[in-house]
Parts: C-alpha cells; structure tokens; sequence
C-alpha cells in the first residue's frame, strides 16, 4: 500500500516539485525509518513567486516532518549518506532567482537529539562547493561518507567531479579528461 507523505497538510502541496522534477526530490534513509523530500510549502501567490522549496525529514514511524531551513532559493534532491548521518543536497542560495549557481550544501544529523518530532537536529549547513564557481547537480556519496561524487557543466565540458573533505576543507578535483 501507498502511503501520501504529505497527507494532513493545510494546503495541497505537490511532491515532486512541479514542472520538471522527479524521484530524485526524495530519498530513503539507509535504515528505513526516514524519507528526506523537497517541497515548496507555499500557497497563492506566495507560491507563484517563490523558489523557496525546503529539505523536509519525514518520520515513516510516526508520520511527522521536520525542516532542515535554509531560509533561501531552490533546495532539492536529497541524497542520505550511506552511514545515514549525514545529508547532501542541491541549493541555491536567493529566493526567487531561477538562475542561482546549484551547490551541494551537506549537513551532519544528531542522531543523540532529537527535535519533538522524533527527527534528528541539523547542524550548520557546509557549502562543499563554495570556491567552485560551476554548477553542481546529481550528488552521490562515497561509501566512506567524506566524498561526494557530482557532475558539472564546467568550460563548456560536462563533467564528474568528486568533493572531499580533507584538512578541514572540502577540496574538488575533475575525475573526467577535459578533452
């Protein structure tokens, strides 16, 4: 049986964000018991001029969300981190700018404090590719959880990249030839 995610909102939101986005605006946490979605909670006018879509957890066990507020642009495709502590996703940072640079943004969940929902807090919100100046789409992590594999359109050459974190940093490198 299916379940509506959304079920019991004020408004009718839509998951997946309308017109172009699919499955990749939500993912399973790896034990199952989260689903972390992008929605646009917004409705009226408000909605018709906003970019503003949010990172949601949702609690499969007791059927609440919680945010993880970036108080800005476009935030989407959410990807768990294969240990299940950590979560990627693609933003932008201004409301209302379609054309924003998409940049992977990562948080740390604590587990140990849970908000009354039962969801696990969200630290500081870290932009792995802010001394990037391409786009970042279609994040994967690295089964060691400190590397995110990414594709970019970058001098006119679609390409892979991997973020890592290192030193304290997260360093790009270009994994595809550019010829």
């Amino acid at each position: 049986e299916g379940k509506d995610i959304l079920e019991g909102e004020k408004e009718l939101y839509e998951l997946p964000t309308e017109p172009w986005s699919g499955l990749e605006q939500l993912a399973w946490s790896p034990d199952g018991n989260y689903i972390a979605y992008s929605c646009r909670k917004l409705a009226g006018k408000k909605y018709a001029f906003s970019t503003n879509t949010e990172i949601y957890l949702y609690d499969v066990a007791t059927g609440e969300s919680q945010v993880i507020d970036m108080k800005g642009g476009y935030d989407t495709d959410p990807v768990w981190s294969p240990d299940g502590t950590k979560l990627c996703w693609v933003s932008m940072e201004r409301d209302g700018y379609e054309a924003d640079k998409q940049r992977l943004m990562i948080s740390d969940l604590n587990w140990s404090e849970l908000d009354e929902n039962g969801c696990p807090k969200a630290s500081e919100h870290l932009d792995a590719t802010a001394d990037f100046k391409y786009n970042a789409t279609g994040p994967v992590w690295d089964e060691n959880c400190k590397e995110i594999y990414f594709a970019s359109l970058a001098e006119g050459l679609q390409g892979i990249f991997k973020a890592e974190y290192a030193d304290e940093v997260w360093q790009i490198t270009r994994l595809t030839d550019e010829d």
